[in-house]
């Protein structure tokens, strides 16, 4: 998994995915042991949230009864290795303020409307 920003948080089923310190790209890593559909979440303050359904279909070498062979009698192992690239969009919403500062103005101007009230 290679999200962009790189420190956004990636989620895999619900549990953080961790950055792989001793890759050279630090790509988040999660071993797996069974094929299937994942879901996968990318998080990151400012961003718009990537949620998306990734289907981990079985190469042709864990079909019956091809798998019997390269389970049993291979004497190497085989790694499967998926990339995921999700790039986040910014959120249009946000303008050059941060949140902290947008609210804090807001809060600022109901106060002088209220006290211009009789």
């Amino acid at each position: 998994m290679r999200p962009d920003p790189e420190d956004a948080a990636v989620f895999v089923d619900g549990r953080e995915v961790s950055r792989d310190e001793t890759r050279e790209d630090k790509a988040r890593v999660l071993r797996y042991e069974h094929y299937g559909i994942r879901r996968v979440v990318v998080r990151r303050e400012g961003y718009v949230a990537h949620e998306r359904l990734v289907t981990l279909d079985p190469p042709w070498y864990q079909f019956f009864p091809i798998d019997l062979v390269f389970d049993v009698f291979w004497p190497a192992t085989i790694e499967d290795a998926r990339t995921i690239d999700v790039k986040l969009e910014p959120r249009k919403d946000l303008e050059s303020e941060t949140t902290g500062e947008k609210l804090l103005k807001q809060a600022n101007d109901f106060k002088t409307q209220n006290e211009r009230r009789p």
